[in-house]
């Protein structure tokens, strides 16, 4: 984009938004005349029948406006009447520029610029962004098309989701409430047991330790138990008099009025009375 063009969309967009502004205004007659400017100063310059001294003071940018005005009369085809409107607009520049009111109004501004698009090879230019900005005005007044209400199935579908969601909701806080309250009265009658307690189970392989033998059992089977307590689960291997026996060295535990030893039979791990194990004498 040119200087020329650059400076016209600028003035004729001022132009169009000035309405009845003249201060507005006043800002697009500096822009547009500028423009003039810029496009008879190139076109003179470029001029072969414009004496070598007037084409020097030219790029100098030494010559007045009426000086300028007269050039472009003679070798640009400006007539008379297009002679004193650019005349006249130099007049209300100037007074503009020194802080008088403005004093065109906007037809005079409107004539001026559509001379000035024509002459600078931009005819059109004018109306286009006058047309641009009245449509984009229009459509910033006019309210908006009021939204198509839902159908009522919708309504109904979405009423139902809603209860359907909060329903799920309550139901799992409630089970989430349930478990929870179990889970603690489960804790609250289990034995107090001690780490070690933990390790009853099945075990691939013996771990090493002192041995012993289980006795006292008055020709019963004997069992060994998942906790150190006779009301918890017992292991699956049967027991008797006599049977080996692997001493886990944990610490033992007292519960139910009873000693507690962890030990390992069988592959598995549990516990027993302490006074059903005998430990082998240390060699």
């Amino acid at each position: 984009m040119s200087t020329v063009e650059a400076k016209l969309r600028r003035g004729f967009g001022l132009l169009a938004r000035a309405s009845s502004d003249s201060d507005l205004m006043g800002v697009a007659l500096l822009a547009i005349h500028s423009a003039l400017e810029e496009h008879m100063r190139g076109a003179l310059a470029s001029t072969p029948a414009v004496a070598e001294d007037d084409r020097q003071r030219l790029i100098r940018r030494e010559l007045s406006w009426a000086a300028l005005a007269d050039l472009a009369q003679r070798h640009l085809a400006l007539a008379d009447t297009e002679l004193q409107l650019v005349l006249d607009a130099q007049h209300v520049r100037r007074g503009f520029i020194q802080g008088r009111p403005f004093a065109w109004r906007a037809a005079d501004m409107l004539r001026y610029g559509r001379f000035v698009a024509v002459f600078c090879g931009a005819e059109g230019m004018l109306d286009e962004l006058t047309k641009a900005r009245r449509t984009a005005e229009r459509a910033r007044e006019q309210p908006p098309e009021p939204a198509e209400p839902a159908p009522s199935w919708n309504r109904d579908m979405l009423r139902l989701a809603i209860m359907v969601a909060v329903s799920g909701m309550l139901c799992a806080g409630v089970f989430a409430t349930y478990q929870w309250v179990g889970q603690a009265l489960r804790e609250l009658d289990a034995p107090t047991v001690p780490q070690a307690a933990a390790t009853a189970g099945a075990l691939p392989t013996a771990i090493p330790g002192r041995t012993g033998t289980l006795v006292n059992l008055g020709g019963g089977p004997g069992w060994l138990h998942e906790q150190p307590s006779f009301d918890s689960a017992t292991m699956p291997p049967r027991l008797a008099e006599g049977d080996r026996l692997r001493i886990i060295d944990e610490p033992t535990v007292e519960a139910d009025g009873t000693i507690w030893q962890l030990v390992e039979a069988q592959g598995y791990r549990g516990w027993s009375p302490l006074n059903n194990v005998r430990a082998d004498a240390r060699p």
